[in-house]
């Protein structure tokens, strides 16, 4: 008796995959982009770090010393030694 191949199940594997798919704004004038997270994209530039909407447009001016990408609504950001959360308008949260 013959046994039939079984082919491999790859379909939960190509959903993982798509799962860390990085989507990043194509924009130019930036040391770096990161990928989009809660809707918005870190750059940095001249050293400095700010935020880009999907299309490339600013929507958080590059002017702290360091940022992490948004996770529910805030990201920490540095400047000038101190850090603190803001918000997706840039906004200081307490």
């Amino acid at each position: 008796m013959k046994k039939l191949l079984k082919p491999p199940v790859i379909a939960p594997a190509l959903s993982s995959v798509s799962a860390l798919a990085c989507e990043k704004p194509q924009v130019t004038g930036y040391t770096s982009v990161d990928c989009l997270k809660d809707g918005l994209a870190k750059v940095k530039q001249n050293g400095k770090f700010g935020f880009i909407d999907n299309k490339g447009k600013v929507v958080i001016p590059v002017q702290y010393d360091n940022a992490w990408v948004f996770e529910n609504g805030k990201a920490l950001v540095q400047l000038n030694g101190e850090e603190f959360y803001i918000d997706e308008t840039g906004k200081r949260l307490n």
